[in-house]
């Protein structure tokens, strides 16, 4: 039998040497304070929201020459009049581009140096993964539904079965290999063996899942176009489209160990705290029920 060689961080450096700390994991894991987490999950989703409806869109519409819109957080409201077929598919695509990107850029973070906290690798570990999940996880909602930014995108071009049945395909190939990236980049940030970190993901995970679908619940409720946006725009983003993150604990006990790092635990941090009760206040307070915004 071969050892297989260590893998090395994703920040380039060399592998740590081998350690066989007893749970470390484990007990870094029970040491995470729940508060703190669920804090971090609500920032980095509400960024994901806006990435995708403030960013992504409305960069599109200001490109395309819009003057005003309505910010909410399940749409960007603009003057469909003014746009043409071509026009309309730049703004459409917006959307899942700026969650594209703001992956992007989280997975560039994650590989700078160690010195960062361990809170910090949980919001560019969750910044990456909704980020990630929306855009790719839109691909089905079009597909089934014929509705949505991707089926506007592609609208028109051959038989509306043939571009459905591609974005439902293609959607779930991404899918399947979204969430084993994921599982791969959380071995580095939970920092010990993939079956001795498998009882901290999954309370990582739930805890942002809970808090991330609960966010998303209350800032929808107030949307223009009435609560009814609870169920058709929040539920299939978060507890559908997020659905996926209960996965990664299972497929991380699947991978095979690395060196052990030293892993943290996520302390209490009245910091993230307070930055998550702001940003859901000014998310459900004030763009739930719409900001008009001209420039």
């Amino acid at each position: 039998m071969t050892t297989p060689a260590a893998e090395s961080p994703p920040d380039g450096t060399a592998p740590a040497a081998p350690t066989h700390p007893a749970h470390s994991a484990d007990a870094a894991g029970d040491a995470d304070d729940a508060v703190t987490l669920a804090a971090i999950a609500i920032v980095a989703f509400i960024l994901a929201d806006v990435a995708h409806e403030v960013i992504g869109h409305g960069a599109a519409w200001v490109a395309l020459g819009g003057r005003s819109a309505v910010m909410t957080t399940t749409r960007l409201i603009v003057d469909v009049r003014r746009l043409t077929d071509a026009s309309g598919r730049v703004f459409s695509v917006g959307g899942p581009l700026g969650n594209l990107v703001f992956a992007g850029l989280a997975w560039l973070a994650q590989r700078l140096p160690r010195s960062l906290s361990a809170r910090t690798r949980a919001f560019l570990w969750l910044s990456l993964a909704f980020n990630l999940l929306w855009a790719v996880g839109y691909l089905i909602y079009s597909g089934v539904l014929g509705s949505g930014d991707w089926a506007e995108l592609v609208r028109g071009v051959g038989p509306a079965w043939l571009w459905r049945t591609v974005l439902v395909a293609l959607g779930a190939a991404l899918y399947l290999r979204s969430v084993r990236a994921l599982a791969r980049e959380l071995r580095w940030f939970l920092g010990a063996g993939a079956g001795d970190a498998a009882h901290r993901a999954w309370r990582l995970v739930a805890i942002a899942y809970l808090a991330a679908g609960i966010v998303a619940c209350a800032g929808a409720w107030p949307d223009p176009r009435g609560a009814s946006q609870v169920l058709l725009s929040a539920v299939p983003v978060t507890v559908l489209g997020n659905a996926p993150l209960l996965m990664t604990p299972r497929l991380l006990a699947r991978l095979p160990p690395l060196p052990a790092v030293a892993p943290a635990p996520i302390a209490r941090s009245f910091a993230w705290i307070a930055a998550a009760a702001l940003a859901a206040a000014i998310y459900a307070g004030a763009l739930g029920p719409g900001m008009p915004v001209a420039w």
